[in-house]
């Protein structure tokens, strides 16, 4: 459950519709079972025969395990969004240059000074879907 709530607090300020939190939700559950099930085993396996008089070790690396799944998944999720959403992404367009603002038309161009008259927005650096997804994804490695 705690992964669940990583993920989708993670992407709590991108346009996702409750269908797709829903969904999110889900792959989420489903994914961390799988990964702190075969996780706890892993470390039952290597345990097993050992006295432990300070505790169970096991608690500590299962939070630490389902947040650092939440945080990747959350990663992925957002990259997935800046990805598909576009200025023609019905009431959410207005969202897309908040979010990320390197979207934006560059300096100087007629897109800017339309995009200007119906928002306050900072000159971007005109990055593509594809790209600003790829630099969301790049940013989990650092």
């Amino acid at each position: 459950m705690v992964a669940v709530t990583v993920t989708v607090a993670s992407v709590a300020e991108m346009p996702l519709t409750p269908a797709g939190a829903l969904a999110l939700g889900c792959i989420t559950g489903l994914l961390s079972a799988c990964v702190l099930g075969t996780l706890q085993l892993k470390i039952y396996d290597s345990e097993r025969g050992e006295s432990r008089c300070e505790g169970d070790s096991r608690a500590g690396t299962s939070i630490a395990a389902s947040h650092i799944l939440g945080g990747l998944l959350g990663g992925v999720a957002s990259a997935v969004v800046a990805v598909a959403l576009s200025p023609s992404a019905g009431h959410f367009w207005h969202r897309l240059y908040e979010l990320y603002p390197a979207r934006a038309p560059e300096a100087n161009s007629e897109e800017v000074l339309e995009v200007q008259t119906y928002l306050m927005i900072e000159p971007g650096l005109c990055r593509t879907a594809v790209t600003q997804g790829l630099c969301q994804l790049l940013a989990l490695l650092s």
